[in-house]
Order: C-alpha cells, then structure tokens, then sequence
C-alpha cells in the first residue's frame, strides 16, 4: 500500500458541508489527486443471472457468452471460446472498480471443458482503468482432459492494496495446439463470481489539488464517502493511498454537535445547548457552528479566529465566513450607531451606506461576506446575529 500522502481532516460531516483536509507532503510530487468515491463494502457477485449490463464482451465467431446449458448455480454461466484456429483472445470485462486491500479475494467457479496447451484459462486485473492488464492466475489446457464439473478458484489480491481493479476473463489464444468450436463440449465455464474484502467503488469523481495549495476542501455529498489522495510525479501518477472514510449524516445543529463531541472524545450533550460555551472562549456554540469555516472549534478556545472589524480606505469594514448549506441557522449582518438601535442591510433606519457584499462563493458552500458601512463623524458599530431554533 502506497501511504506517502495522508489526508487529516474530519472524519464526519453535514451533507453538503464543506471541510478542509490537509494533505501531507510527498517530496517528489509535482502535485495530488483526490478521488471521492461512493464505495460499497460488500459488492454484488456476478453469476451472469442479470444480462450483460454492467459487461464488455470481447470475442468473435457470434457465439453466446452468457449462456444456460452448462451453469453451476442459476439459470446462467459464462462461456469463452476459440471458434476457429484464428481467433483472437476471447474476454469478459466487468465494468467495475474494486479497491483492492490487504486481504482482499476474488472467487470464481470453473469448468475448463475441451481443450488443448495453446489455449489458457485467465484472470486478469487492471489498475489503470484497462490500458493495461495482468495476469492473476491461469489454467493451461490440456489435450484429452475435460473437466466434468465446476471447481471453486481464489486469488487474493492482498499485493495490490491501494490499487484501485478492473477485472477481466480471458480465454487466451497462445502458440500451440487448440479446440476450435464454441458447442458446449468446448472451451470455459465461468460462474458465480465473488468479492471478498474488496469493495466496489459505485460513483467517483477527481478533483486536482496543486502543489502549493494548503488544503483540498471537501464539498459533502448526501450519503457516506470515501476520499483516496495520490501523488502526480514526473514518472506518472503514484498508487491511491488508503481510503479515508467520511460519514455524512444531518446539517443541523443537533447533528452537528453530536459529530463535535465524537471528534473530541467529549461525553454526549456536552454541546447539546446552541448558547452554552463549553470551552470557555466567550463564544457561543451557535456562534462556532455558523462560523466554523472560520476555524472556531466549541470543544478548543478559537475566540481569535472571531472577524474583526477594520479601516480601508473611507470605509469601516467587517468580513466573515459562514457554510451556507448549514440548516436552521439565520446569520445577519447588523450596525448601529448607538449600541441601542441594531439594522440589518434592508432596514430603513439603518446607517448611511451600509451595505453587505458577497465576497467569495466557496470553496464549496462557504461564503464569504463583507459588511462595510463609510466613516463618519457619529461611532459606529458592527455585529452578528446567529440564530439557531
């Protein structure tokens, strides 16, 4: 397994928040690739019961793959054959993506029927999509022998842990004597192909992460993720690291208080009230769920990530960012003149030239926004209201 580049960052999110991850350096990269996949843990078998959806077939001669007359379990079984002395390679793709870990097995049932030494029963498996393939295991024909039933095959795929697979059947054409016919007397049988401790990656997407680039921010989906990082080197991408492992559930309040106190090791309802303060920095936890891109933290003292209000130029300016996919949060812009009287940017009664800009729309579903209000000879005076029902 390739571990040179970790990802460190929350291991549970909202859906549709957005969290940064840090990526840890490879000296020889000239930059990294994140992979966010949905994976499913325990992946379907393949027994040729369900069509050829989900299957790429390689062959010639017209002959059916997927066929009934000689099937282990079901109604159906594989078949590969060589119909005359000039046929190509005959091969079954399945058109999935595994994620290969130390442990990980591909079964199969076989039934090598007649055959001869230039013909070859094999398994192959791609780490690049399919431009190239490797042979896992083989069964070499053998003239006068046919097998007379099904017989369980297993290849463990420990040694390409981190590799993400393509797998393919080949019945291989090689230089020697061969059975041309595709009748049910010739060729192989394959059936009931299964998965263990190699799961399937069911959606994904890669996004670029430059060299330089201090973090990958992650934009939730709705259901749990999984996150691979490799390195891009001058010789070629390096293998996907180790899965990272992201649980998305609610975007509430509630929810995400209960994600804080599991990250924290802290007992449950420790954050349970939107006004307490738990860590005793001033600031409610209401507060540090709007702004947490800001880097507040309710469970560490963050009260110096808090915005802060500047002069630029003629203009009194304040500039904070929220997520905006947070649900059942209201977070509003307010000034005053005398620290009584509180208006938003639509109030008529609000100062002279206050107004609220969208400065940044991301990364993901952070916003940033600028109150800004001109400088005059009466104080004047900023904050934020967060509400959380």
């Amino acid at each position: 397994v390739y571990s040179g580049v970790a990802l460190d960052g929350p291991a549970a999110l909202g859906a549709g928040e957005t969290a940064a991850y840090g990526l840890s350096p490879q000296a020889s990269a000239e930059g990294y690739e994140v992979k966010v996949a949905q994976v499913d843990a325990s992946p379907a078998g393949e027994g040729a019961e369900t069509g050829s959806g989900g299957l790429t077939f390689d062959t010639t001669g017209g002959y059916p793959v997927i066929q009934s007359a000689v099937v282990r379990s079901g109604g159906a079984a594989f078949h590969l054959a060589h119909p005359d002395y000039t046929s190509p390679d005959q091969t079954f793709t399945l058109e999935r993506s595994f994620v290969a870990q130390p442990g990980s097995l591909l079964t199969f049932y076989s039934r090598l029927r007649a055959s001869d030494e230039g013909q070859w029963a094999t398994v192959e498996v791609s780490p690049d999509g399919g431009a190239r393939w490797q042979s896992v295991w083989q069964q070499q024909g053998q003239f006068g022998t046919i097998e007379g039933s099904f017989s369980q095959k297993s290849i463990d795929l420990s040694a390409f842990a981190g590799r993400h697979l393509k797998v393919r059947f080949n019945y291989m054409a090689k230089v020697g004597y061969f059975y041309e016919g595709t009748s049910a007397s010739y060729g192989w049988y394959v059936d009931d192909i299964a998965f263990t401790a190699l799961p399937e990656i069911t959606s994904a997407s890669v996004s670029a992460v430059g060299k330089g680039e201090p973090a990958y921010h992650h934009l939730a989906g709705a259901t749990d993720e999984a996150l691979f990082v490799r390195a891009l080197t001058q010789g070629g991408a390096l293998p996907w690291a180790d899965a990272f492992n992201v649980a998305v559930g609610a975007n509430d309040y509630a929810s995400w208080a209960v994600r804080q106190e599991v990250a924290a090791g802290l007992a449950a309802g420790s954050l349970a009230d939107p006004g307490g303060d738990f860590d005793g920095d001033g600031i409610p936890q209401a507060v540090e769920f709007a702004l947490a891109p800001m880097g507040l933290d309710p469970a560490v003292a963050t009260a110096g990530a808090l915005p802060v209000h500047r002069r630029e130029g003629g203009d009194f300016v304040y500039d904070f960012t929220i997520d905006a996919s947070r649900v059942g949060v209201a977070v509003a812009a307010l000034a005053s003149r005398d620290l009584v009287n509180w208006h938003g940017v639509a109030d008529s009664g609000k100062p002279a030239g206050f107004e609220l800009v969208l400065l940044a729309d991301g990364p993901g579903s952070w916003e940033t926004w600028r109150a800004r209000v001109p400088i005059s000879s009466s104080a004047t005076f900023f904050r934020l209201s967060v509400t959380v029902p």
